[in-house]
């Protein structure tokens, strides 16, 4: 028997109020459908009713889009009743219901996608690990971008009263920078305590990527390959993990940016190899997206072994 043979598919469309879940078989045939609330009192009828079609010693496999939100609960559930559960990325499923000749758009029928994506894409799908601790994290850095968001708009506001009334006022103040926490992470220069908590929060327990290049892949910083009848090439990928995306690149921009006063480089190493990028004749965002690749090796380092950055020392004449 081959290996799909020996599981069933479920895919779940999450709702607030309620869920529905769709069960297939390795062949794609639509075994049943089930409707169920959005609470934990009704996880456990659900669970049993999905074991209804686990004849000859079948086990399912479950497929959420969101497990960090309206799905948190179901995922933490399955995953505490050791239930094999798979994260699908909505682009996917996007790209499934896409892909048919009728487009459609009901629950029943993006739980189905889902549930497709199980089949033809198991390997390539993330395992679901709803932690406590990185959903807290998470939560909080969400939390606190939001009010990083207000803030700057009442600071405006504030900024735009003032220069009616008081226009040097810019002279008076100045900035000041918060000290640091003794954090791992920060010890890498453009790396602060904020930073450092976006990249636990959004990569999670780093022992779920076997290696680096999965974690890039998850970050969409990998190049993805297009192409048909034998001719194609690489294109930056535009999917993956947007926010861990948009991490890897401002703290790529921040290790090839030199000091204002003194124009050394904040990170030598980076930078040089940033200008011989350059020198080979890729443009400066081809260039960004190799500093990003590095950096992803970097920080995947650092968070499986625990360790301190440390920066490598170069020749005089590599550093531009």
């Amino acid at each position: 028997m081959h290996e799909r043979q020996k599981h069933v598919y479920v895919g779940v469309d999450l709702h607030k109020q309620h869920h529905v879940a769709v069960i297939i078989n390795c062949w794609q045939e639509k075994l049943d459908e089930i409707k169920f609330e959005n609470k934990p009192s009704a996880f456990s009828t659900f669970l049993r009713d999905i074991y209804k079609h686990m004849d000859d010693g079948l086990t399912p496999i479950f497929g959420l889009e969101d497990v960090g939100g309206y799905g948190r609960a179901l995922a933490k559930y399955l995953a505490d009743h050791e239930q094999i559960l798979k994260e699908v990325n909505p682009a996917l499923s996007y790209a499934e219901r896409k892909s048919h000749m009728t487009t459609q758009k009901s629950d029943s029928w993006d739980a189905e996608c889902v549930a497709r994506i199980l089949v033809n894409k198991l390997e390539q799908l993330p395992d679901a690990k709803p932690h406590d601790l990185y959903w807290s994290i998470q939560q909080l850095v969400t939390r606190r971008n939001a009010l990083v968001k207000a803030q700057g708009a009442l600071k405006n506001q504030l900024h735009i009263q003032l220069s009616h009334h008081y226009p040097s006022y810019r002279k008076f103040f100045s900035e000041v920078d918060g000290k640091l926490l003794d954090f791992q992470l920060d010890t890498m220069p453009g790396i602060d305590l904020v930073t450092a908590s976006a990249l636990i929060a959004e990569i999670g327990d780093v022992r779920r990527f076997p290696n680096a290049n999965k974690l890039a892949r998850f970050a969409g910083i990998a190049p993805v390959y297009f192409g048909s009848g034998g001719k194609g090439r690489e294109q930056k990928s535009k999917q993956g993990n947007r926010a861990l995306h948009a991490l890897f690149y401002n703290l790529a921009v921040q290790q090839v940016q030199v000091a204002k006063g003194s124009k050394l480089p904040r990170n030598p190493v980076f930078h040089a190899y940033y200008q011989r990028k350059l020198k080979e004749g890729k443009t400066k965002g081809q260039a960004l997206v190799c500093i990003m690749r590095r950096l992803v090796n970097v920080i995947y380092g650092m968070m499986k072994h625990k360790t301190a950055y440390e920066l490598p020392i170069i020749k005089e004449e590599e550093v531009v």
